[in-house]
């Protein structure tokens, strides 16, 4: 009735025994009707990594059914089961998983990791969060120490052999929880067997294999500290991890090329600590233009040099932690829209705040939620500058773009917040209107 012509190939892997087996005549019976609300299960993507060479021939090691195997099939399908009813504890699920019937005649080790993968890796999103999967595992691994780790890692070898192929948010989701699982077991790994990417990055800075570990060391540095990153990953990977996270205040000394801004910027810092109001710290600045510092011509308006430098020196008083970032912007809420009159400027503000954590990408991630959240700076904005030529050198880097991803999910969250608000007040009226009109016809009555 949907007007759906599907067309199921024919399984005749049962013609025999159903030809020669008694028959059965079987009643008629009606279709239930197709309507709006009925949901169907669609079909889905069996996920493979291993194939049956892929395992050691040991005695020990049971044999891997073949890709198209029904016991395979049922195998997987008793792990789905498991996961489905038990994600909410870990702890429990991965016993569970253990002890699933048929295990004796499985490699249930092999076919845990490719379930688990096949999960982590679905499109467009996996039907659990991402964490559940990467902590499974190192249950998993906890349990069995002897016979998953070492599956696990021929699993990311083949994985990582196919990152040419791969589409870039399962490339990005896979780095995701390589970074984990290595903060969980001491980030140690064969790393050595990934040396030709060093070689790959220099031939081809666009190869998949060198930027795929540079994602994941930065999303490790997020992790640890820098000293004991450089600590743990060899030398030969150098050229691979990111810078040391600094921050870059361009006014923080008076003797450099910016004289005239680290002197306001030192007036400013004053005002603040013997907290003057917004009126006598904007009188700080009063010796900076009221537009670019080199006498550009700006279109439109807005005091660019002032913005500047009450930008970087509020990031430098916040800059000793998240929640110090926090209390500057809330508190200095009022000085920053004094200077950020329109969308250009607030453009700038996401500049010179870039160029102030240059090198620590994490900081300017939660600096856009913090300028969000604060309603300081509109997501139009925020793309705009993200897709602004200054940003072109970073186009191909990660994190750009995660924070693109932010901004859509904050509009997302807030529209379903102004509809439910609106269907309330709609209600509400309603509600209005109808005691308006029960009290105008008491008098009638």
């Amino acid at each position: 009735s949907s007007g759906i012509n599907a067309e199921w190939p024919l399984r005749p892997g049962f013609e025999g025994k159903l030809e020669s087996s008694l028959q059965h005549p079987l009643p008629a019976f009606e279709l239930p009707p197709d309507l709006e609300h009925t949901l169907f299960p669609l079909p889905y993507v069996v996920f493979r990594i291993f194939d049956t060479q892929d395992l050691p021939i040991r005695p020990e090691v049971p044999k891997l059914p073949r890709f198209n195997s029904i016991d395979r099939f049922l195998v997987e399908d008793a792990i789905h089961n498991v996961i489905n009813s038990k994600n909410m504890v870990k702890k429990e699920c991965a016993e569970s998983l253990l002890r699933i019937s048929g295990r004796s005649s499985m490699p249930l080790n092999y076919m845990l990791v490719e379930v688990l993968f096949g999960g982590l890796l679905e499109l467009p999103v996996p039907r659990y969060p991402e964490l559940f999967y990467g902590s499974i595992l190192i249950q998993l691994c906890q349990l069995m120490a002897e016979h998953l780790p070492q599956v696990l890692a021929q699993a990311v070898s083949y994985v990582y052999e196919r990152l040419q192929t791969m589409n870039t948010v399962l490339v990005d989701r896979f780095g995701s929880w390589f970074a984990y699982f290595l903060s969980n077991f001491k980030y140690h790994w064969t790393w050595n067997e990934w040396e030709e990417c060093i070689k790959l990055g220099k031939n081809d800075v666009n190869h998949p294999k060198p930027k795929f570990l540079k994602e994941v060391f930065l999303k490790l540095l997020w992790l640890t500290f820098y000293e004991k990153l450089v600590d743990v990953i060899p030398e030969e990977f150098g050229p691979l991890l990111p810078e040391k996270p600094e921050i870059n205040h361009k006014f923080a000394d008076i003797n450099t090329g910016y004289k005239l801004q680290a002197k306001c910027a030192k007036a400013l810092i004053e005002t603040i600590k013997n907290k003057e109001g917004v009126d006598m710290m904007l009188g700080s600045l009063d010796p900076l233009p009221d537009g670019a510092m080199d006498g550009r011509e700006l279109d439109p308006v807005y005091p660019e040099a002032k913005l500047d430098v009450v930008v970087q020196t509020i990031l430098r008083v916040g800059c000793k932690s998240i929640s110090h970032i926090s209390v500057a912007l809330n508190r200095f809420r009022s000085l920053i829209s004094a200077v950020m009159p329109n969308q250009d400027a607030k453009v700038f503000c996401l500049k010179t705040t870039f160029d102030f954590f240059r090198t620590n990408p994490q900081m300017m991630s939660i600096m856009i939620e913090k300028y969000l959240n604060f309603q300081l700076i509109e997501p139009s904005c925020i793309v705009s500058w993200i897709f602004s030529p200054y940003m072109l050198p970073h186009f191909d880097r990660l994190y750009l773009w995660k924070m693109l991803d932010t901004t859509i999910k904050f509009c997302i969250k807030r529209c379903d917040r102004i509809k439910v608000e609106l269907e309330k007040t709609k209600a509400n009226l309603k509600k209005e209107k109808s005691t308006d009109c029960d009290s105008a016809l008491i008098p009638l009555l």
